[in-house]
């Protein structure tokens, strides 16, 4: 999960970029009973982000099954 500085952009179709805020990066395991956001520490922070893990439960539950999603939560 850590980005790395390069001298210039990747060139081809494959390559998808996220700009970077000042969030918190996590991954989310989510499913439609439990949703856990977890640092690259391994630290917990469903707690920290309520609104996300309500969002992200539903999601799964929309979904008809369980996710695992790396991204950021400002």
């Amino acid at each position: 999960m850590y980005a790395t500085l390069g001298q210039a952009m990747p060139r081809g179709s494959g390559w998808t970029f996220e700009p970077k805020y000042d969030g918190m990066r996590v991954i989310a395991e989510a499913s439609a009973r439990q949703v856990r956001l977890v640092t690259r520490n391994g630290k917990d922070k469903s707690g920290q982000f309520p609104e996300v893990v309500l969002a992200l439960r539903e999601m799964a539950r929309r979904a008809g099954r369980s996710m695992l999603l790396d991204g950021e939560v400002m």
